[in-house]
């Protein structure tokens, strides 16, 4: 586990998320209904979603993405939108090198229905 998901309330402590860990979260929206949190998974290019209550049903459910997800947003019709990078690793990390001009990194986007968590 290289990260997880914790919550935190005003005036109390951080709680680490019961099975929130992973590969290099990065990137988090909490749903609507506020009962779970949705985690871009970067190093396993997946997106999960976790229960914030312990023992809530479907407490983890995950879909494989062919990127390496970064950013996540809400669609005003309630829809996820997944942001990443393509080409693994070493391409994106070898954009750190770029000095001038952009980056010339593929990338995707992908809807998820949260519900159903298919992209």
């Amino acid at each position: 586990m290289a990260g997880g998901v914790y919550r935190w309330s005003p005036g109390s402590e951080l709680i680490l998320i019961e099975a929130s860990g992973g590969s290099a979260p990065n990137g988090i929206v909490v749903g609507p209904d506020e009962k779970y949190a949705y985690v871009a998974e970067w190093g396993e290019s997946r997106v999960y979603r976790v229960a914030l209550d312990p023992g809530a049903d479907q407490a983890w459910v995950a879909v494989d993405l062919r990127h390496a997800p970064d950013n996540l947003t809400w669609t005003a019709e309630g829809q996820l939108l997944v942001a990443g990078q393509a080409g693994g690793v070493r391409s994106a990390l070898g954009c750190g090198q770029v000095e001038r001009g952009g980056c010339a990194l593929d990338f995707g986007v992908y809807r998820i229905d949260p519900q159903s968590m298919q992209a």
